[in-house]
């Protein structure tokens, strides 16, 4: 993995991507993907990968539901990704607030495009 690939589906969905021969596994039936956006992944996450390989498909759902927290604007559970969320502190407190600014970096873009300025048409 090495960007950190979030897509935004028809359905609602907001899905991290770690290769794009998952993308078939992860959709539904009719789903389809309207946007993707593209992150360099922190550097420390690589290392961390390599002590944990079993880590990354949870490391990407938390990081999905950290991008849906900020989109939508719901309130975080703060026992869901608890041990994860301690397990990065502990490898490294920089890789944990990287990942959750580039989380909030992502949910800015994908609320940008759910939600588009409104053209303003000047008169003279």
């Amino acid at each position: 993995m090495k960007a950190i690939r979030v897509s935004y589906t028809n359905q609602g969905r907001i899905l991290a991507i770690p290769r794009p021969t998952a993308i078939a596994g992860l959709l539904e039936a009719d789903e389809m993907i309207l946007q993707n956006w593209y992150y360099n992944q922190p550097k420390e996450l690589e290392s961390f990968l390599k002590q944990h390989p079993e880590k990354e498909e949870h490391i990407l759902k938390a990081f999905a539901y950290w991008v849906m927290r900020k989109v939508f604007g719901f309130k975080e559970e703060q026992d869901r990704y608890g041990k994860l969320k301690r397990e990065l502190q502990k490898f490294s407190n920089d890789l944990f607030r990287s990942l959750r600014a580039i989380a909030g970096k992502i949910a800015q873009d994908i609320y940008r495009f759910l939600n588009p300025p409104k053209k303003i048409k000047e008169i003279y």
